[in-house]
């Protein structure tokens, strides 16, 4: 929902990597999920996407890319192919405490509204956990919020 909102603030276009592997290869996803299987198709998403993001920004528009972000060296990453086409970065971090989060997932899981791209069951959601790195303190120095 943030990335939304932030989206529609700036006028910007807002890529949910979610909705892309969902959108293009949902209907071979194994059931139950496996971590593999989502991956590859992530990496081959991220790439497209960000050709996309490329040719967005060298026409002056904003992107949002509603990634999750988990780890310092994919917010690096990203960081590092924003600087190269000379846009600036902010990064949104949403905070809540576990069980909402939970609770927040559960909820988008029965009600399959707006924001709803897969269900999440609750092995994907304890194993998502243990990826999310806290933003560092250099991460916020730099000008981002």
């Amino acid at each position: 929902m943030r990335a939304r909102e932030v989206a529609g603030r700036a006028g910007g276009v807002r890529f949910s990597l979610d909705e892309w592997i969902m959108g293009m290869f949902g209907s071979e996803a194994p059931e139950p999920m496996t971590l593999e299987w989502w991956s590859d198709r992530a990496g081959r998403c991220e790439r497209r996407i960000w050709q996309l993001c490329e040719d967005l920004l060298m026409h002056g528009l904003d992107v949002v890319l509603d990634f999750g972000f988990p780890t310092r060296a994919m917010r690096d990453r990203y960081r590092q192919l924003a600087r190269a086409v000379s846009a600036p970065v902010k990064i949104h971090v949403v905070t809540a405490d576990r069980e909402l989060r939970r609770e927040r997932v559960q909820r988008r899981n029965q009600q399959r509204g707006e924001t709803f791209a897969l269900v999440v069951t609750g092995a994907m959601f304890d194993g998502s956990e243990g990826w999310w790195e806290p933003l560092a303190a250099d991460e916020l120095e730099a000008g981002e919020s």
